[in-house]
């Protein structure tokens, strides 16, 4: 199970509405400038994580491999199963760096 500070955290940034869910969301909000952090579920397809990387590279933003479902990550925002989303807000997406002990990261797991 996640953390409670995870959590916490991340219930927070979508009731903040600080978060672009699903792949056209996430895609939109990375190429769009808009995302700060790029988070994908341990169980998303290899062509989406592949394809999200390169996209995240070339928006220059980071981007973490939970070792979460999109289940478990779906319980965590209060939404339906999403496999990729966007952390779009600067405050939001740092405090979820230094809890995890990453930071300036790129394709690791968090």
């Amino acid at each position: 199970m996640m953390p409670n500070k995870l959590t916490g955290l991340l219930g927070l940034a979508r009731r903040a509405g600080a978060l672009s869910l699903g792949h056209d969301a996430a895609e939109g909000a990375l190429l769009g400038g808009k995302a700060k952090l790029c988070i994908l579920a341990e169980d998303a397809s290899e062509r989406l994580k592949e394809e999200m990387t390169r996209t995240a590279q070339r928006a220059n933003t980071a981007i973490a491999c939970t070792p979460y479902s999109k289940i478990e990550l779906s319980k965590s925002i209060g939404t339906k199963p999403v496999a990729v989303f966007t952390v779009d807000d600067e405050g939001f997406a740092s405090a979820i760096e230094k809890l995890t002990g990453r930071d300036g990261y790129h394709d690791e797991k968090i």
